[in-house]
This record gives C-alpha cells, sequence and structure tokens, in this order.
C-alpha cells in the first residue's frame, strides 16, 4: 500500500525540511512525499534541488492558494492513502506504521490520530477529536459538545476511494478549506473518521502562520458560516431552524470581528466604513450592543487621533 503525503508550500524553508525529515526518518519503503510549492523565494527550491530522495517529488511554481497546491498533488499522486500536511507540522515517530496497521483493514475509508500542539516552549496540549453528537453538530463550531470533531489535518488520513466520492478541495476557501473538505465527505459521501488513539503529528503554535493571525480573528468563522449555509440542507427541518438562528448571531459577530481585527491593524476608517455598511445587510445590528460597542471604540480612536 503507497501512501501519499501531500505538502503545500510557500516560503517555508525555515520549517519544511524538519517536517519532511520527520516523514523520512521512519523509513517507510512505500511512500511518496509531494511538496509543492507556489514559486518561493526564500531557499526553499535550492534546499529541495539538493534534497535528491527517491520519494521525494516537488514542483515549485504560482498558484491559486493553498486549497490549489492540494488539488495540485491529488492530480499527481499515486498512493491508496493521502493526506496533506502543513509545512510546518512534522509527523510524530511510528506514525506511518501506525497508518498501516489502521488501513490494513480495508473497510477503514477515513482515520486521524491526536494532533500534539507545540511551541518554542513546549507542548501546549492536544487535539482529539470525536464524532459530533447530532448532525447540526458537524456544522456549528461556535455551540457544539466538543470542540473537534473530525481529524486534524496532519493526521487525517484517507482512502482514494473518498477523492471518487466528493472530488477535491474547493479552491474558494483559503482558511477553511480542508474542514469545507471534511464537512462534505460527511454530509456528501456518507464517511465518518475513525480515530487512531495516539498522538501521531504535531500542529506548531506560532504568531507568523495565517491560523494566528486574520484567522483566528474572524476568517475561520467567515468560513465556518459559509460551511453551515452550504450544508444546512442536509439537517431536519428542525434543526435548520435552530441553526438559522444561530447564524443570524453569527452573521452579526462576524461584522464586529472583521471591524475589530481592522482596528487591531490601526485601519480606522475601513473599520468604521465597514460597521456602517454592514447595517444595510443586517438592519438588526442597530439593536445588537456588540456592534455598539465596535462602532464606539473605533469613533473614539478616531476622535483620539483628531485632537
Amino acid at each position: 500500500m503507497l501512501i501519499s503525503l501531500i505538502i503545500p508550500s510557500f516560503n517555508q524553508a525555515g520549517y519544511l525540511p524538519e517536517t519532511i525529515r520527520s516523514i523520512l526518518s521512519q523509513n517507510d519503503p512505500a511512500i511518496e512525499v509531494l511538496v509543492i510549492d507556489g514559486g518561493s523565494r526564500d531557499g526553499t527550491v535550492d534546499w529541495l534541488k539538493g534534497l535528491r530522495h527517491p520519494s521525494v517529488r516537488w514542483t515549485s511554481e504560482p498558484d491559486n492558494g493553498q486549497a490549489d497546491a492540494i488539488n495540485k498533488g491529488i492530480a499527481l499522486m499515486k498512493g491508496e492513502v493521502w493526506a496533506y500536511i502543513n509545512t510546518d507540522d512534522p509527523l510524530m515517530p511510528g506514525c506511518l506504521s501506525r497508518v498501516r496497521e489502521v488501513f490494513a483493514d480495508e473497510r477503514i475509508l477515513w482515520a486521524g490520530g491526536i494532533g500534539e500542539i507545540f511551541d518554542d516552549n513546549g507542548v501546549r496540549g492536544e487535539i482529539r477529536f470525536q464524532n459530533a453528537a447530532s448532525d447540526k453538530e458537524w456544522l456549528t463550531p461556535w455551540n457544539r459538545h466538543h470542540p473537534y470533531v473530525v481529524p486534524y489535518s496532519g493526521c487525517n488520513f484517507m482512502r482514494r476511494e473518498v477523492i471518487r466520492a466528493i472530488g477535491v478541495f474547493d479552491c474558494s476557501y483559503h482558511y477553511s478549506m480542508d474542514i469545507e473538505y471534511y464537512t462534505r465527505a460527511i454530509f456528501e459521501g456518507g464517511f465518518r473518521p475513525i480515530l487512531i488513539p495516539e498522538r501521531m503529528a504535531r500542529w506548531r503554535w506560532h504568531g507568523s502562520s495565517k491560523t494566528m493571525t486574520r484567522g483566528i480573528s474572524y476568517a475561520f468563522r467567515e468560513d465556518e458560516i459559509r460551511i453551515a449555509e452550504r450544508f444546512a440542507g442536509y439537517l431536519s427541518s428542525t434543526e435548520r431552524e435552530v441553526l438559522e438562528e444561530e447564524l443570524r448571531f453569527e452573521r452579526k459577530m462576524l461584522v464586529c470581528r472583521k471591524a475589530n481585527s481592522l482596528m487591531a491593524e490601526q485601519q480606522w476608517s475601513m473599520s468604521t466604513s465597514l460597521l456602517v455598511s454592514a447595517v444595510w445587510e443586517h438592519p438588526s445590528l442597530l439593536a445588537f450592543r456588540p456592534w455598539w460597542g465596535s462602532l464606539r471604540r473605533v469613533l473614539n480612536r478616531i476622535d483620539a487621533r483628531q485632537t
């Protein structure tokens, strides 16, 4: 069984070598590592040219983002079992042998391990998923019994059959392309992940990642709302009613999240414009206390700068 590992990359020379070493050091004889680089200019390509390992193939050319890079890797891969891995998230020793043990059962189509969260100071925790308690909970990360309902992407393995059933990644998502894909696998493909109860990969927590910048501020929630809207039709009428009520609140909170993020970037005029223009789409913002709080903060800041 060939295992394909797709690594989308762009200007990650500081992390990519460690991640590739974490794969190759497992001495698995039947893997392919596909590095899909977006045209890096930070030394990534020079390092890849010097690697010359029979299990590693790579390309480097401009792309349309992470999802596009993953799709390029899917088009090139030959494995029956596959995963995509971020450049800064290394595998843990024994990960691939454990994957082989699990997928030796041909009935297993989707399995994921536990992700270890770490930073420069050490281990910060873990990502251990469990399946959602209801259909609605697959779609509501803001309101469910367990924060993680699908495997962390760094140790999320699927058979090629999933691709045959639901296709490739949606390039219109730039932050939650993996969550959209896994949600599609659940609702359109009827697949469910099983947990491999061991730490198998490491999620690096650092300030320069897109997760830690606009992602946490608002971009993940923006994608999550889109995902919920897209798959709401799979819910019962009762669950759809509850979801729509939650979405009305989350759409208004998203306006405030974006405005607050712009304030953090000192984009005062843009923040004000966003808050005011959003009222045309969401008139109920005028009765929404968080919106008034954001508006007061930005207007006070502008007033302070003018005096």
